[in-house]
């Protein structure tokens, strides 16, 4: 079926180009786990955010227990799902995930679609480096003001 205006052939190519749908990238090499590599990427990112808890805002006792708390509560969030995956791995012969440069070129499966390695990294990571980045500015910033 040709798309027509009516008016022009200019107008009609226009149309055509308007109407036509973008190319959908095709990946060669999805999976349906993340790598390993990112997950571990987002708990050094959680590590340093602690660490900069503990360089930047150690002001005394008081404060040195709450971030003992927090520590804990850090151990626990990572170690569970950790832990977890260890047993599950233990029960399931999986396969190697291979290099975090292939599953980056590749693609991951989720239940809406494909997203590229690339997308799916930047999902898991942008919380916690956002969060360990602003810590460390409002870490300078109460050394200086102080």
């Amino acid at each position: 079926m040709a798309v027509t205006t009516g008016f022009s052939p200019a107008l009609d190519q226009t149309a055509r180009r308007t109407v036509a749908r973008p190319a959908h990238r095709v990946f060669v090499h999805a999976t349906d786990r993340m790598h390993p590599g990112v997950f571990g990427l987002a708990v050094g990112s959680y590590a340093a955010l602690l660490a900069v808890f503990w360089l930047f805002f150690t002001t005394g006792v008081d404060m040195a227990i709450n971030l003992v708390i927090c520590t804990v509560y850090l151990a626990m969030y990572l170690g569970v799902p950790l832990i977890m995956a260890r047993i599950a791995s233990r029960a399931a012969a999986t396969s190697e995930p291979g290099r975090l440069s292939a599953f980056l070129r590749g693609g991951l499966e989720t239940a809406s679609g494909t997203l590229s390695g690339w997308s799916a990294m930047t999902q898991v990571l942008i919380v916690p480096v956002s969060l360990a980045v602003g810590a460390v500015a409002m870490g300078i910033a109460a050394k200086v003001l102080a």
